[in-house]
């Protein structure tokens, strides 16, 4: 079965229990046919989205920004440098 499948599986299973919902805030993540990955959101009643990247639960407040500064920044260049005891972290906005 493939992700997108079992994307909309998950969804019509949340979507027919939408007046006495589970509650239960969900991710798929696979592969599709092209080869990319993909994540699947959900909400309580089946509604989802699918996105590069993402989280759920109760670390989402302070795991998204990390993931949104590693993953979705193409641009992006990070030098850790140890000086004078201290790690000082340098982020240069250039092209790879």
């Amino acid at each position: 079965m493939s992700s997108p499948a079992i994307a909309q599986l998950l969804s019509v299973t949340l979507y027919y229990r939408r007046f006495f919902p589970y509650y239960a805030f969900c991710m798929v993540g696979g592969v599709d046919e092209e080869g990319k990955g993909a994540v699947y959101g959900y909400d309580a009643v089946g509604s989802y989205k699918r996105d590069d990247y993402g989280c759920m639960g109760s670390g989402q407040n302070f795991i998204m920004p990390i993931l949104d500064n590693l993953v979705s920044v193409r641009f992006l260049c990070m030098f850790l440098v140890y000086f004078d005891g201290c790690i000082v972290i340098y982020v240069d906005w250039t092209q790879k």
